[in-house]
């Protein structure tokens, strides 16, 4: 039985000051957050962040007003068109530390 990235949420995204780090050579996992180091498909994506598709697609389209540079960027499994887009889970929990650690200081 796999762990949910929910589970693992409260673990330790990166060292200090790499928090948010978009450079995936910055993080160097630990074995206690290993299960953060992996690739997640947008249904587990939009069950992490909360946000509807068409919500999330508009955060990541610089032609939306909604647009935010912030967001995670997926990227393809493979060299095909066709292949699945994914996107890190370690960079998806960490915007959305980010995000709230902006309201909260807000």
């Amino acid at each position: 039985m796999t762990r949910s990235i929910a589970a693992t949420a409260h673990l330790p995204l990166a060292p200090s000051g790499l928090q948010g780090s978009t450079d995936p050579t910055a993080y160097l996992p630990s074995s206690r957050d290993l299960a953060l180091v992996r690739a997640i498909r947008l249904p587990e994506v939009l069950h992490l962040t909360g946000l509807s598709r068409s919500t999330w697609y508009a955060l990541l389209n610089p032609n939306d007003p909604s647009y935010d540079p912030t967001a995670p960027k997926p990227f393809k499994l493979g060299r095909s068109p066709h292949s699945p887009s994914v996107w890190w889970a370690w960079q998806v929990i960490a915007y959305l530390e980010a995000k709230s650690a902006t309201r909260i200081n807000a």
